[in-house]
């Protein structure tokens, strides 16, 4: 299959309030890297197998939505079926940017993850620095901040009705009995709601079928060179428990990938004189990950007319040590860490999807949960060495030679000071009794969302065609903080003493080896109505407009965000947004093998709150909230076919307007925290 999109894009890398990027899609993509370099799989061999079921009447799982075997026989292309408007529409006749894989292409090309597709797909550049990690862009609209401290993403994410975009990084799910995954290029916004700015990428998993038996199995298994030995089982089972009218699916997987990273044995010598060696945590194959999970699924067919499917999917995964390599100091596969790296989450998500036929439309009812209670250890202590001259004058409040938080001389490696008894920063000695300035960290989400979906379609057929509906969502984090521990601090020592001084306390406020900590809760609720309607002008010629409402109120809560020597302060901030965005389009087939279109669309990303700040940052400008920003995108696009169904030439060339952008700053003059 060949498919041409056009070109290069580059959303804004400021803080203006407006952005503007254009272009047209290529197939050449390049995945974006982040300060880190993830290091590159290297060779392995392996070794697969894959068994259908060989019992009567099994059948391995059929690719769906795809033309009779005389198509595949002559070579054409099979056509594909999609529900990017939400409602069944051959891919050709859609009249929007898009890409889709098969379960046929997930096969072939042995997709198994976000990281195996997102490199085919044009539109998709992301952030990866090892497993659960990926931060993904499309059409580049990103303000190239820091992934670790965005703020709601700009793309959504879906796996069948529910969706799973949040702060950042999305699940990192393993792809197994996937019916095909729908890439959306563009605003979705009237469709898919707020977080669909730039785009949106749908999993559609296989649903059970109530009258055939199949099952299947899977597995591979290779070893990397220089490196361990990975596996992957996978298997399949579908039964029809009362023909025709009732049917389960199960599936399961079970992955594990091993290392190749070595962490070596390292010895330093910090700013503050102390030295340290990683004995503890030096070793080869630093990095290994373990995935387990699968999914079951009931589908009940009470007539022609109505049915419902139940589904669940659980995944457990685990990373222990750094996927990165340190090029400079230690050359390929190689790094140097002074404390834990681990990731571990459960992805659970729950579905209950229902459609029916209520006579002049098909009514459609999903209702959802998602969870994914993460925790994270990371090490600290290379940051906080090279970061601190630029760190220094917030942790110099009222020292000698700074007024309030500028220095004249900031002097360096004053964080490192906080593990001493003395510290030149503060008008000591030079640095005496120092411990080594070893940092690392913990963290810890629980988020969890509730989502409800009530949509109208036209039949099929006739010339007007429409969508309404409605959709009420709940997202909640009762437990998300961080603790920064520093086992060599001085509670005792000069600069430490200061601050109690300064900030009026006496000790720590944190419990013991703790430097910083944070803790808050969130709570969001959304509510969102859309309409979307479409005419035949003529035979060949279409119209389109849609439009959205939206509406929001968030709560940010921090019982207490401190330094070991600063005073436990919380936190409260409230809020409320209001959205209404819109579509237009028109869609024109020159023949039945080529379509030309239009397109106006808006995407949104809703707005928020900096809660949690130290009271200084707000009297120097930091905004207590902020509000939606919008991405407005002008498309002109075509689909065709040619050389009788063998060849697919699609593409598109677009500009967008990126208003009231919202973006991450850190000016340590004006906030010591990102904002």
């Amino acid at each position: 299959m060949i498919v041409a999109r056009a070109g290069t894009t580059g959303a804004p890398h400021t803080a203006r309030a407006r952005g503007r990027c254009m272009g047209t899609r290529t197939r050449a993509a390049v995945a974006d890297r982040s300060s880190r370099n993830r290091a590159t799989l290297p060779p392995k061999s392996t070794i697969g197998l894959a068994v259908a079921a060989a019992l009567a009447g099994a059948t391995a799982p059929r690719a769906p939505a795809l033309a009779a075997t005389g198509a595949e026989a002559s070579g054409a292309l099979q056509e594909v079926v999609v529900t990017a408007r939400k409602r069944e529409e051959n891919l050709q006749d859609v009249p929007i940017s898009m890409e889709v894989l098969t379960q046929k292409d997930l096969q072939n090309l042995g997709i198994v993850r976000f990281d195996d597709y997102a490199y085919r797909v044009p539109s998709i550049s992301f952030i990866s620095i090892g497993p659960g990690t990926q931060t993904f862009y499309m059409r580049g609209v990103s303000d190239g901040t820091n992934p670790d401290y965005a703020n709601t993403s700009a793309t959504g994410f879906f796996l069948d009705d529910g969706s799973l975009s949040w702060f950042g990084v999305q699940p990192d799910l393993h792809l197994y009995d996937i019916q095909r995954i729908e890439v959306l290029n563009g605003p979705q916004g009237t469709t898919f709601g707020a977080g669909s700015m730039a785009g949106a990428v749908r999993y559609i998993t296989n649903k059970p079928d109530v009258n055939a038996f199949s099952a299947g199995a899977d597995f591979d298994g290779g070893k990397i060179q220089r490196g361990q030995g990975d596996y992957t089982y996978e298997g399949f089972l579908n039964v029809p428990l009362i023909d025709g009218r009732l049917g389960l699916r199960l599936s399961a997987f079970s992955a594990s990938h091993g290392g190749f990273i070595d962490n070596l044995l390292t010895t330093r010598t910090w700013v503050n004189g102390a030295g340290s060696s990683n004995s503890q945590w030096a070793r080869n194959n630093f990095n290994r990950e373990h995935q387990e999970g699968g999914r079951l699924a009931l589908k009940g067919v009470l007539n022609e007319r109505w049915s419902a499917t139940l589904s669940y999917d659980y995944q457990r995964q685990t990373a222990f040590g750094a996927w990165d390599e340190d090029l400079i100091n230690y050359g390929p596969r190689a790094i140097s860490r002074f404390g834990p790296e681990f990731l571990g989450y459960q992805a659970r998500n729950m579905d209950f999807h229902v459609d029916g036929d209520v006579g002049i439309a098909d009514l459609v009812f999903a209702s959802t949960y998602w969870a994914l209670p993460t925790r994270r250890w990371d090490e600290y202590s290379q940051y906080m060495e090279n970061f601190a001259p630029s760190y220094t004058p917030y942790f110099l409040n009222g020292a000698p030679g700074c007024s309030g938080t500028t220095c004249n001389a900031p002097p360096p490696g004053s964080n490192e000071g906080f593990t001493c008894l003395s510290d030149p920063a503060y008008g000591g000695t030079p640095f005496t009794g120092c411990n080594p300035p070893v940092q690392f960290y913990e963290y810890h989400t629980n988020p969890e969302r509730w989502s409800d979906e009530l949509r109208l379609a036209s039949k099929p057929g006739g010339r007007l065609h429409w969508l309404g509906g409605l959709y009420w969502e709940k997202t909640r984090d009762k437990n998300s903080g961080s603790t920064y521990y520093m086992p060599g601090l001085r509670t005792d020592g000069a600069a430490f003493l200061y601050e109690n001084s300064y900030y009026g306390t006496t000790g720590s406020s944190l419990p013991p080896a703790v430097w910083y900590a944070y803790t808050e809760r969130s709570d969001y609720l959304q509510t969102t109505e859309f309409a979307d309607i479409s005419f035949d002008l003529t035979a060949k010629l279409n119209v389109e407009a849609g439009t959205v409402h939206f509406h929001s109120r968030f709560a940010y809560s921090f019982p207490y965000a401190s330094f070991a020597y600063q005073p436990l302060t919380p936190g409260l901030a409230a809020g409320s947004s209001s959205k209404w965005d819109s579509k237009l389009g028109v869609s024109y087939k020159l023949t039945d093998k080529v379509m030309l279109y239009a397109n106006f669309a808006q995407g949104f990303r809703d707005g928020g709150s900096n809660a949690g700040d130290p009271a200084p940052c707000y009297t120097k400008g930091v905004p207590l909230d902020y509000i939606p920003d919008t991405l407005n995108n002008f498309e002109i696009g075509w689909k065709s076919t040619g050389l009788g169904g063998r060849l697919l030439w699609n593409g598109a060339t677009y500009l967008m307007n990126w208003r009231d952008l919202q973006t991450i700053i850190y000016d340590a003059n004006i906030c010591p925290t990102s904002s």
